[in-house]
């Protein structure tokens, strides 16, 4: 099992990596936006449901430690 320290760090770490990752993407032209506004939002509508079971899942699990 995962430390509870180690959560927060992972998150801490990978949210900037991220946002410069999709920052370089623009920079060099590769527009992220464009390629989500091209999914249909009945995916969005389907997939809202399994993310948030899964959060709550992971909450669930996390509340018995």
């Amino acid at each position: 099992m995962v430390g509870r320290e180690a959560l927060p760090l992972i998150f801490a770490i990978m949210i900037p990596v991220v946002l410069v990752s999709l920052i370089l993407l623009y920079i060099y032209g590769y527009d992220v936006t464009l390629v989500l506004r091209r999914i249909p939002p009945i995916y969005y509508v389907i997939m809202t449901p399994i993310v948030l079971g899964f959060i709550a899942a992971v909450m669930h699990l996390r509340k018995k430690d």
